[in-house]
C-alpha cells in the first residue's frame, strides 16, 4: 500500500487507484454515513420541516411550490424536495429517505474531490483528498441530515471542477465538451438547491483568481457563456415562472427577500455577530484536519501556480461572501472545503 501514496506512480499503481479509491470512498460513506441514518429521529428545526414538506408535496401532487403546514414554505427552492421525494419512493416515508439525498450527495462530493485532486496533482492527492473530506466534522454533520446543504456544495464542487477543466486543464478545447454541460448544469441546478449561493460562490471564485490571485491572459472561449448563461437560465425558468406565477411573485420576494438579503444585513433569530467567527469555526467545522493547515498554507505557497491560485481562491471565497453577513453559521463556509483538503494534499501524504 505505500506505493499508493506517493506522487511517483507505473501503469500498474494507476490502474489500480483508477479502480480502488472509488471503491475504498464507498466503503468509507457506507461505514461513517449509514448507521444511525435510519432510526435517529429527524432532528432540530430544518430536518422535520424539509421533510414534513416533501410529504405534503407527494401528497397534493405538487411539483412546484414546497407547503409546510398546508401553508407555502419559501425558505429553499425546489431541487431539494425533489431529491428527497425520490428518496422516499426508494426507501419509504422515513428518516434513511428523507437523508437518502444527502448520504448520496457526500458521496458524490468524494468522488468529485477525488477526480479533481487525481486531474490536478496526483492519484494520491485525489484519494486522501477525498477521504479527508468524508472524515471531517461539518462534513459529518451535514452528510447525515435531510437539509439542502450538501447537495449544494456537490454542485459547487462540480462547478469549480468544470472551471479547472476548462480554463486551467491545458487539455484541447472542444466545444460542447462534457465539462461546458457539466459546469452550467451545475449552476443552474446549484441555484435550485439552495438559491444564489450556489452560482455566487463559483463565478466569484473564478473573479478572485483572475483579478487577483493569477493575473495572467486565460482563454475564455471554452466557458461558451452565451450558450452557458442560456442553458442555466432555461433549468432555472422551467421551475422558477411557474413558482412565480402560481405564488404571484411571493416566491421571489419571500424566498429572496426574506431569506437571503434580511438574514443578510439583520442576524436571524436573534443572533449576535461574532468578529472573525468564520475563522473560529472553522477548528471545529474542518476537524481533525485543521491540526495539519499549515501545511496546507506551506505546499500552497511554493510554488504558488495557476492551479494553487485557483484553489486558493476558491477556499477564501466563501469566508469573503460571509464575511459581512449578519446571520453565522459555521456550515455557510462549507462550499470551500473541498479546496482546503485538494491544498492540504497537493504533495501526496502528510509527514
Amino acid at each position: 500500500m505505500n506505493d499508493l501514496f506517493s506522487t511517483a506512480y507505473d501503469e500498474p499503481t494507476s490502474r489500480r487507484l483508477k479502480w480502488l479509491a472509488p471503491l475504498l470512498l464507498l466503503l468509507v460513506t457506507a461505514v461513517i454515513y449509514l448507521p444511525g441514518t435510519s432510526f435517529l429521529p429527524l432532528l432540530d428545526r430544518d430536518e422535520p420541516r424539509f421533510s414534513q414538506a416533501t410529504v405534503e408535496m407527494m401528497e397534493r401532487g405538487e411539483w412546484f411550490i414546497p407547503y409546510f403546514n398546508d401553508d407555502y414554505r419559501f425558505d429553499k427552492p425546489v431541487f431539494i424536495y425533489w431529491l428527497m421525494r425520490g428518496g422516499y419512493t426508494l426507501a419509504g416515508k422515513n428518516e434513511f429517505g428523507a437523508r437518502l439525498p444527502s448520504v448520496a450527495a457526500v458521496f458524490c462530493c468524494a468522488l468529485a474531490i477525488w477526480a479533481m485532486g487525481t486531474r490536478m496533482f496526483s492519484p494520491a492527492c485525489g484519494l486522501l483528498a477525498g477521504l479527508a473530506w468524508l472524515t471531517s466534522l461539518q462534513v459529518f454533520i451535514h452528510g447525515r441530515i435531510a437539509v439542502a446543504d450538501m447537495v449544494m456544495v456537490l454542485f459547487v464542487i462540480l462547478a469549480h471542477l468544470s472551471l479547472w477543466e476548462l480554463l486551467l486543464s491545458g487539455r484541447r478545447y472542444q466545444p460542447w465538451n462534457r465539462f461546458f454541460w457539466l459546469l452550467w448544469l451545475s449552476l443552474g441546478l446549484g441555484f435550485l438547491t439552495k438559491g444564489p449561493i450556489g452560482v455566487l460562490v463559483p463565478l466569484l471564485s473564478l473573479v478572485g483568481f483572475r483579478v487577483m490571485l493569477w493575473r495572467q491572459p486565460l482563454n475564455w472561449a471554452p466557458l461558451q457563456w452565451p450558450s452557458g448563461i442560456v442553458l442555466s437560465l432555461l433549468i432555472i425558468g422551467a421551475w422558477g415562472i411557474p413558482a412565480l406565477v402560481n405564488t404571484g411573485g411571493a416566491f421571489w420576494q419571500v424566498g429572496i427577500g426574506t431569506h437571503v438579503v434580511d438574514r443578510g444585513v439583520e442576524a436571524f433569530n436573534g443572533r449576535i455577530p461574532i468578529p472573525g467567527y468564520y475563522f473560529l469555526t472553522a477548528l471545529f467545522s474542518l476537524f481533525p484536519w485543521i491540526v495539519f493547515g499549515w501545511r496546507a498554507y506551506r505546499n500552497g505557497c511554493s510554488p504558488f501556480d495557476a492551479d494553487t491560485a485557483f484553489l486558493f481562491s476558491w477556499l477564501l471565497n466563501p469566508y469573503l461572501i460571509f464575511l459581512f453577513y449578519k446571520t453565522q453559521l459555521p456550515h455557510y463556509v462549507m462550499p470551500g472545503f473541498g479546496a482546503f483538503f485538494l491544498l492540504l494534499f497537493r504533495h501526496g501524504f502528510l509527514p
